[in-house]
C-alpha cells in the first residue's frame, strides 16, 4: 500500500483511545483503501494496540488485505504477541500469505520447542488465499492522493464498504474469488535458470517409486523425454500432445525421416506435430518397433475416421445442461463439438459429394460440400475474357460467369450440382460462382483453351471486411477449417482473392496472410480478358455462412473449450512468432482496450486506470489497437496479457489470442450479450463482462443513424468499486486457470510415464 494511505488508516487508528473503536476504526479505514499491506505496515499497526486480545482482532482485520510476505516479515509481526496462543493463532493467521520456508527466521518468533514445531505444520500445510476485492475510496474521499472528491455520475449510486461475507470451509474468503488463488506453490520455480527453494529439514517430498520417473523406455529415459518436453514448449502450455510428440519421435526411424520428412518445414507448433504425422508417417515407413501400426493409439484431430475419441486433440466440456439444446449433458457436449469444434469438419466431410467425376488421367474433377458452401477442383476452366471489373463498385456480382466460361472435362452430375443452390449468397456458398459449372467436351490444358495455366495450388476466397478485426478473422478461421478440409497446411500456395471489382481492399491485419502463403495475394481482376485453367483449385469456407464459423453461428450455452480455435490460436501465434514473454505469477498482467472513436468510450477511464496502478499485483498497460500500432505488435501485446479489458467492439475479437489461462473482461456489452462471450468460450478463456446495470452511467440514450436509440451508440462511466471487484474477480479466475493447467501438465506427464512402463511390461 502506498505510503499515503498508509498513514491515513494508522491515523485513524490512532485518534481512537479505546479497544473497540481502535479495531472499529482500522476495519472502516481498510475498507476505504486500496492496495495491499506489507508486514512491516501490518506489524506498525498491531503495535497501536496494547493487549494481545486486541492486536488478534487487528490482524484479523488486516490478514485478507496481506500479500506476499517473508518468514522474517512474519516473525516481526509474530513477536508482538505477548502469550503462546495468541502467537499460534496470528501464525495460523498469516501463513496462506507466506512465501518462503525460511524456518530459521520463523523459529526467532517462538520460545519454545512445541511452539515451533506446530509453526513448522502450519506452514507446510498453509492454505492459498483468493484475491480480495478493493472497496477503493469511501464516497466523496476522492482518489487515494488526489485532493478532491471523487467524480459523480447522474444516476449512479454512491458504493458503499462493506463486510465480506465468511468463507466457505477451505475457501477463499472473498466473494467471486477462486477455489485456489493466493500466492502460488511456494515450491514453484520462481522463473527461469532460478532453481527452487531448499526444503527444510524433514520436509522434502520422497522420490518417485520404482518404474515412476526413472523408467526407461526403448533404452530412453523419461528424464530424458521430460527434458525434450522442457524445450519443445513452456510448461504452463505443454499438453499431451507434446509427450505424444516425444513418444512418437522415440519409436521413429530417423535414418528415413532424414531423406524423406524434415521437422523444420512442417512450420507447426511442436505440440501439432504428431496429428500431422499421423497419417504421413504409415506411408512413408517412417515408424519401426510397431509405433505406428496401431492407428487409434495415435493423436487424431477428431474428424478422422479411424480416431479414437480418447485421443483426439481436446474435448470441450459443459457446466449446465440446456434440455433445450440437448437431452443429456453428451449429448450437448457432442452438439458444441459439431458446431465449433473438430467436429464441424467431420460433419463437413461427411457431405462431401462427387459433382464431376474423371474419367481418365488428366481429366478434371469437381467435389464439394453440401451447399457448395467449399469445393474442391482439378484442371477447372475459367474464361473470363467478357469480364470487366471496372464495370461495377458490387465485389460479389453474380453474372460473371455464364454457360460454358467455367468447367472441366468430366462426368458432370448436373441435377444434383442444381439443387445445391439453397444458400446461394455473395458470402455464404460458391453456388453463384459455380453455378454454371459445364461439361467440356476435350480437356482444357491440353487443347490448350488455356492462355494462362496455374500450376501452383490456389485457394479461392471471398472477403469479409479487412478493417473490422471481428469480421476479417472469420476469414482466416475459415481459411484454417478450409486446409484442414484440404489436408495441407502448405505456404506454397496462391491465395486468390474473389472480388469482382477494381476497388482497393483496406486491409488492416494483412501481416496475418503470411501465416498462410508465402506469396502475394492474387486479385480476379488480373486475370481479366484472360482464359484461366487452375490445376488444383480450392474455394474456401465463406465467412457468413449459415451456421458457420463463427458469424451466423448458433451455440449452446454453457460450453467451453474449442480444440478447433485453440488449435487455431496456437498455428496463428506459431507462423507469426508471437510468442510468451516470461512473467512473474504473482502478478498479473492487464491490458485496457482504449477507444479514440466517437462511440462507446470510457468517460471515467483515468479513474478506473489510476484504480488498478494502486494495486501492486497489477501491471496495467492502456491501448488504442488503430493501424498506427502494427498488427503483430497488438498480438504481441495482447498474448502477454492475463486480463484484457474493453467495452464492446471489434477489438475483443484479440480474445482469440490470449494465453490459456487469460479472462475477457468485456466492460459493458451494449445490449449484445452473445457475441464475445461467444467467443471467449470458443477460444476457451474465461469471460466477464458487467453485472450490475445501475452501477454504470450512460451519457445519453445513443444516436443509430437510422434507428435512432442505441445502446452501442453512446459512451460510458463505471462505478469504480464494482470495477474493481470484477477486476479482482477476474484476477481470481486467472490464478485458478494456471493451478489446473499446470495441474493438468504434470498429470499427462505423470500417465504417460505410467502408461510407457506397462506397455513395456507387455
Amino acid at each position: 500500500m502506498d505510503p499515503g494511505s498508509f498513514e491515513n488508516i494508522r491515523r485513524a487508528v490512532k485518534e481512537q483511545h479505546f479497544k473497540d473503536r481502535k479495531v472499529e476504526a482500522l476495519k472502516s479505514s481498510l475498507s476505504c483503501a486500496y492496495g495491499y499491506l506489507s508486514g512491516e505496515q501490518v506489524a506498525l499497526l498491531i503495535a497501536e494496540f496494547t493487549f494481545d486480545d486486541a492486536k488478534s482482532d487487528a490482524l484479523d482485520a488486516c490478514a485478507p488485505r496481506i500479500y506476499s510476505i517473508t518468514c522474517s516479515q512474519a516473525a516481526s509481526i509474530l513477536r508482538a504477541f505477548d502469550f503462546k496462543d495468541r502467537r499460534m493463532k496470528a501464525m495460523e493467521a498469516i501463513s496462506p500469505h507466506i512465501t518462503d520456508n525460511d524456518l530459521s527466521a520463523l523459529d526467532s518468533a517462538f520460545k519454545f520447542p512445541d511452539e515451533k514445531r506446530r509453526a513448522k505444520e502450519i506452514l507446510m500445510n498453509r492454505r492459498q488465499p483468493g484475491f480480495p476485492p478493493q472497496p477503493g475510496p469511501c464516497p466523496g474521499a476522492g482518489f487515494p492522493g488526489a485532493g478532491f472528491p471523487a467524480p459523480g455520475f447522474p444516476g449512479m449510486p454512491t458504493p458503499q464498504p462493506g463486510a465480506y461475507p465468511p468463507p466457505v470451509p477451505g475457501g477463499s474468503p472473498y466473494p467471486g474469488s477462486a477455489p485456489f488463488g493466493g500466492m502460488g506453490n511456494p515450491y514453484a520455480y520462481p522463473g527461469p535458470g532460478v532453481g527452487p527453494p531448499p526444503y527444510p529439514t524433514g520436509t522434502a517430498p520422497p522420490p518417485p517409486p520404482d518404474g515412476g520417473l526413472g523408467a526407461v523406455v526403448h533404452g530412453v529415459t523419461l528424464k530424458i523425454y521430460l527434458n525434450l518436453l522442457h524445450f519443445l514448449s513452456p510448461c504452463i502450455r505443454m499438453k499431451a500432445s507434446v509427450t505424444a510428440l516425444v513418444m512418437f519421435m522415440l519409436f521413429m526411424d530417423f535414418s528415413k525421416v532424414a531423406s524423406v520428412w524434415d521437422l523444420r518445414n512442417v512450420n507447426v507448433p511442436p505440440s501439432h506435430i504428431p496429428y500431422f504425422l499421423r497419417k504421413k508417417a504409415g506411408k512413408m515407413g517412417l515408424c519401426s518397433n510397431g509405433a505406428c501400426q496401431d492407428g487409434e493409439n495415435m493423436p487424431c484431430w477428431g474428424y478422422e475416421d479411424d480416431c479414437n475419441p480418447l485421443n483426439q486433440f481436446s474435448k470441450p466440456h459443459c457446466i449446465h445442461l440446456h434440455q433445450s439444446w440437448a437431452k443429456t449433458m453428451e449429448d450437448q457436449v457432442q452438439l458444441f463439438w459439431e458446431q465449433g469444434d473438430f467436429g464441424y469438419i467431420k460433419k463437413m466431410k461427411s457431405q462431401v459429394m462427387e459433382l464431376c467425376q474423371p474419367k481418365e488421367l488428366g481429366d478434371s474433377s469437381l467435389t464439394c460440400t453440401a451447399n457448395l458452401w467449399y469445393c474442391h477442383a482439378t484442371n477447372i476452366y475459367f474464361d473470363l475474357k467478357n469480364f470487366n471489373p471496372d464495370a461495377t463498385n458490387d465485389r460479389f456480382r453474380e453474372d460473371v460467369l455464364k454457360e460454358g466460361e467455367v468447367g472441366g472435362h468430366c462426368h458432370f452430375k448436373k441435377d444434383l450440382h442444381k439443387n445445391q443452390n439453397e444458400n446461394k449468397s455473395p458470402l455464404q456458398s460458391w453456388f453463384a460462382e459455380l453455378e454454371h459449372y459445364t461439361s467440356l467436351s476435350v480437356k482444357p490444358l491440353q487443347a490448350g483453351l488455356c492462355d494462362v495455366i496455374v500450376n501452383r495450388p490456389t485457394v479461392f476466397m471471398k472477403l469479409d471486411a479487412g478493417i473490422n478485426l471481428y469480421h476479417h478473422f472469420c476469414d482466416f478461421v475459415n481459411l484454417y477449417v478450409t486446409q484442414h478440409m484440404n489436408g495441407s497446411l502448405s505456404t506454397d500456395i496462391n491465395i486468390l482473392m474473389w472480388d469482382t471489382s477494381s476497388l482497393t481492399y483496406r486491409d488492416l491485419f494483412s501481416e496475418t496472410w503470411k501465416a498462410f502463403t508465402q506469396h502475394r495475394i492474387i486479385r480476379l481482376s488480373e486475370y481479366a480478358g484472360k482464359r484461366v485453367c487452375f490445376k488444383d483449385a480450392v474455394f474456401s469456407f465463406n465467412p457468413r455462412m449459415i451456421r458457420g464459423l463463427y458469424y451466423n453461428m448458433p451455440l449452446v450455452p454453457s460450453c467451453v473449450g474449442s480444440g478447433l480455435f485453440k488449435a487455431f490460436s496456437e498455428h496463428m501465434l506459431h507462423r507469426l512468432g508471437v510468442i510468451q514473454d516470461n512473467h512473474r505469477e504473482d502478478e498479473f498482467r492487464i491490458t485496457l482496450l482504449d477507444r479514440s472513436t466517437k462511440y462507446r468510450r470510457i468517460l471515467n477511464r483515468d479513474e478506473l486506470v489510476g484504480a488498478m496502478m494502486n494495486v501492486p499485483m497489477f501491471k496495467v498497460n492502456i491501448v488504442d489497437y488503430t493501424w498506427k500500432i502494427p498488427f503483430l505488435e497488438q498480438l504481441k501485446i495482447t498474448h502477454n496479457s492475463d486480463i484484457f479489458i474493453g467495452i464492446h467492439g471489434a477489438g475483443l475479437a484479440h480474445a482469440l489470442f490470449l494465453p490459456d489461462w487469460a479472462v475477457l473482461f468485456e466492460l459493458y456489452n451494449t445490449e449484445d450479450p452473445a457475441c464475445y462471450s461467444d467467443l471467449a468460450r470458443l477460444r476457451g478463456v474465461n469471460y466477464i463482462t458487467w453485472e450490475h446495470n445501475e452501477k454504470l452511467y450512460q451519457e445519453d440514450e445513443g444516436h443509430h443513424p437510422t434507428l435512432g436509440a442505441h445502446a452501442k451508440f453512446t459512451n460510458y462511466a463505471f462505478n469504480v468499486d464494482e470495477f474493481m471487484w470484477l477486476v479482482y474477480k477476474a484476477a481470481d479466475a486467472v490464478k485458478e486457470s494456471r493451478h489446473k493447467l499446470l495441474n493438468s501438465t504434470l498429470s499427462s506427464i505423470l500417465n504417460e510415464g505410467s502408461t510407457s512402463k506397462s506397455r513395456d511390461e507387455l
